[in-house]
């Protein structure tokens, strides 16, 4: 250095002396200065009966010194609390004597605060290995930083504990964040890193191996997602433990999304080759010349010729085709619209016909070429149930009139027959009556009975003859249809049957019913005899009740009901109740023709709803009718 020099940094060089020399000054100024509150603190402890409080404190005075200034106010701190002690605090007071009892006590101390003196020291030694390491990092680090900017690739280093310490220029254009707002982060957080395998995995193998190598998702900072090949170096400092972790990463974004459409076009085109496999029909492509150029296993199924022999020959050809049109008004119609459809019948590979569904659907190849896709679906066994279903619903439709014309004969048998034993059955109940008249006085007891039983027997079957009359007449009879106010039907009946009945103890419910469309008089014969059978069957009963009413009005058709607590019936033999001449009890117990019932479901089935019944051996019997609603045809 010139003499112009040091006269130039002369006056730099004595103010940072000065500096210097007033920071050590303060330094060796602190250790007196605690020392001398450590001696205060202590005199007045001592005042208030502490004992020995001057060791502690004095001890703390070394240690600050020791921990936080320098070993020369240590030094000086540990000088003056001996001398403090000395003269404060051992006996006598106020005066420098070392008595020989006293030496081990001094020596404890001096001990002590030797221990504390090297901890200090080793401390600050570590402390400083610790910061040269760390500026030697830093200068390395920015050493590099230069030539590391200079790359388009991201590169990033982060601590063990992934919080991000350098972020390069590659890393802010790719990612979008500048230098100064990630510096301090963690980079798994900031970049919402989806990891391949999970993240103790990845550490694990990294501390294994010093290095790891994958693709990650991340987040940039516009919120777009970006796919990224990762390598991660591991650095170690001078006694191999891990310190920092340096990254690059690459975008692989682009070429990781084209994979992904070739591979998903890929499985998509072997998808429909195994579609087209798999499905029975036949599928076939050919150009417009007829020659096949695609024969899937739905064909070879049907055709029977395998797609090495099918392919190259001409369609038509190879199956003898048969088309319901001139085959070149085909070909203008396919070219026109792109499509036809048809029946095709062709011959198969054995020689057998075959009728198929043909669609022709018009396509172009990538060089631009058209190209016919044809589909046939096999109609044979079709074509043949349609035959046969075809000729079974004619043979039914024959079935159905001889049946129609046979129930007219037997209606019309059974009223003839019904009319015809009219003439008999008067002559003997009006001889037998007439016998009884004249000859009552020379019958015994015996033959008047007989007599009474012939009058009692012609009697049930006049009544017999006569249901059975209005049984036929109902098949026969035209049904006059109107809207019908159920209530007053029931209403007119409850009267009948009251007065006719004789059975005033007998509890009635009735509910209100809904209106109908029907014929009246038919509808009513219906009610007469659902409540009649009601009254009969409940009036041995105590307490005879019987109930009228609707279970469904809303949208659907309503269901009526007639319930009472008769005798009922066993479920079993429901299937008897509506038989004609059917009966569930026997004719000394409850009177009757077993008509009624029969009559009764005519009558519904007429109107196109349907009868049940429910009911339990001495539990009553409840007998439901459904109607069609007002409205339904």
């Amino acid at each position: 250095m010139t003499p112009s020099d040091m006269i130039a940094n002369a006056p730099a060089a004595q103010p940072s002396t000065l500096r210097l020399r007033v920071a050590q000054a303060q330094r060796y100024g602190f250790a007196v200065v605690s020392v001398a509150i450590a001696v205060g603190a202590s005199l007045l402890l001592d005042r208030f009966g502490f004992r020995s409080p001057h060791v502690v404190l004095l001890l703390l005075a070394v240690a600050l010194n020791a921990w936080y200034v320098d070993r020369g106010p240590a030094l000086l701190s540990l000088v003056l609390a001996l001398l403090s002690m000395a003269y404060f605090f051992v006996a006598p007071r106020f005066t420098i004597f070392l008595a020989s009892s006293d030496v081990p006590y001094y020596l404890n101390f001096v001990a002590l605060s030797t221990l504390i003196l090297w901890f200090s020291t080793v401390r600050r030694r570590i402390e400083n290995d610790l910061r040269e390491a760390r500026d030697t990092l830093k200068l390395e680090v920015e050493e590099r930083s230069s030539l590391l900017d200079l790359t388009h690739d991201s590169i990033t280093v982060r601590n063990m504990d992934f919080v991000l310490t350098y972020w390069n220029r590659g890393a802010e254009e790719f990612y979008g964040w500048r230098r100064n707002d990630i510096v301090g982060r963690r980079s798994d957080e900031l970049l919402n890193t989806v990891f391949p395998e999970p993240l103790e995995q990845i550490q694990a193998r990294l501390l294994d191996q010093d290095r790891w190598d994958g693709e990650l998702t991340r987040t940039k900072a516009d919120g777009s997602v970006a796919i990224v090949s990762s390598r991660w170096a591991l650095r170690r400092d001078h006694r191999h433990r891990p310190v920092a972790i340096l990254e690059t990463s690459n975008d692989v974004t682009t070429r990781r999304h084209r994979e992904q459409e070739i591979q998903r076009l890929n499985q998509e085109l072997a998808k429909q080759v195994r579609l087209l496999d798999q499905t029975h029909d036949s599928i076939a492509f050919r150009d417009l010349d007829g020659r096949i150029t695609y024969w899937n296993r739905g064909a070879e199924e049907l055709y029977g010729w395998t797609a090495a022999e099918a392919i190259g020959k001409i369609s038509h050809d190879l199956l003898h085709t048969i088309f319901p049109a001139a085959l070149q008004d085909i070909d203008r119609e396919l070219l026109r619209a792109g499509v036809w459809e048809g029946e095709l019948r062709h011959v198969k590979a054995d020689g057998t016909s075959v009728v198929v569904a043909s669609r022709w659907s018009l396509a172009r190849e990538e060089n631009g070429q058209p190209i016919v896709m044809e589909t046939n679906n096999d109609l044979t066994e079709r074509k043949r149930r349609e035959d046969e279903v075809q000729q079974l619903n004619q043979e039914l439709a024959r079935r159905a009139v001889q049946l129609d014309s046979s129930n007219r004969e037997l209606e019309a048998f059974a009223y003839s027959v019904s009319h015809d034993l009219r003439a008999p059955l008067r002559h003997i109940a009006g001889f037998a009556e007439l016998l009884q008249k004249h000859a009552a006085a020379s019958l015994n007891a015996a033959n008047q009975r007989y007599l009474t039983m012939i009058l009692e027997a012609a009697s049930r079957m006049g009544t017999l003859i006569d249901d059975l009359l209005a049984f036929s007449r109902i098949g026969r009879a035209g049904a006059h249809e109107s809207v019908v106010d159920l209530n007053e039907i029931v209403e007119d009946v409850v009267g009948e049957v009251r007065r006719d009945a004789n059975a005033p103890n007998i509890v009635w419910r009735t509910d209100s019913l809904p209106a109908c469309r029907g014929d009246r008089p038919m509808l009513r014969l219906a009610f007469l005899n659902l409540i009649a059978n009601a009254v009969k069957f409940s009036r041995t009963r105590p307490q005879p009740e019987i109930e009228i009413g609707c279970t469904s009005r809303d949208g659907a058709d309503p269901v009526l009901f007639v319930r009472d607590n008769g005798v009922g019936f066993d479920m079993k033999y429901s299937n008897k109740l509506f038989g004609v001449f059917q009966r569930l009890h026997p004719q000394e117990e409850f009177e009757g023709t077993g008509i009624g019932l029969a009559t009764v479901q005519r009558i519904v089935q007429r109107h196109g709803g349907r009868v049940w019944a429910e009911g339990a051996v001495n539990n009553g019997a409840t007998f439901y009718l459904s109607l069609p609603k007002i409205g339904r045809n």
